[in-house]
């Protein structure tokens, strides 16, 4: 994460991190892709509550972008949930082959009372064969489970009572593909919680 005020990395996101307003100098913010040698482009995704897409041929890969090389344009980011994916490209179009896509799921909200933490979902195995649970370090009575692609594609979904056995809610993966994905549950109070998962079947 970087501030396009004075161009210097505030600190690396990783998944499910809640940043709170006290954790940053503003919501006028841009985002990093930090890469091998053997990369030479990028396309970065934002989903979530604001949606940006972009293509960067020319290191340092940023999000919205850096025009002059290095000084990062940034754009203001809303309360709310996103999720980044970095596609790392071998060449400097869309038609070279590309590396393994980088996804991470973050959340601004006004304050937390510890700062950045992470969501309490659990989920074994990981990565996923055939099924995984997920679980909780609290009691929680989930409403839905969705499972979304890379590219933000609703998969399938549960009723959380339908897949609820014990302490631990049970999803069957068998029809999936194997990749990256991205579980997102919602609880009956209207809370979400975030996860990047890997299939192997």
């Amino acid at each position: 994460l970087i501030d396009p005020v004075t161009d210097t990395p505030l600190f690396d996101l990783t998944d499910d991190m809640v940043i709170s307003l006290a954790d940053i100098p503003s919501t006028f913010l841009a985002i990093r892709a930090n890469t091998n040698d053997n990369v030479n482009s990028v396309r970065l995704e934002l989903r979530g509550t604001q949606i940006g897409l972009y293509f960067d041929d020319i290191e340092p890969y940023a999000l919205p972008s850096d025009v002059p090389i290095g000084d990062y344009r940034g754009q203001n980011f809303s309360l709310g949930s996103f999720t980044i994916t970095g596609i790392p490209y071998l060449g400097n179009d869309h038609d070279s082959p590309t590396g393994t896509p980088l996804s991470v799921s973050f959340e601004i909200v006004e304050s937390v009372s510890s700062g950045k933490h992470t969501r309490d979902m659990l989920i074994a195995p990981n990565p996923v064969a055939s099924s995984t649970t997920l679980s909780f370090q609290k009691p929680v009575q989930l409403s839905k489970i969705e499972v979304f692609d890379i590219l933000g594609r609703l998969e399938c979904d549960y009723k959380g009572s339908d897949v609820f056995d014990g302490n631990v809610y049970i999803l069957n993966t068998t029809d999936l593909k194997s990749g990256t994905y991205f579980i997102v549950s919602h609880d009956v109070i209207g809370k979400s919680y975030h996860k990047q998962i890997m299939v192997k079947n």
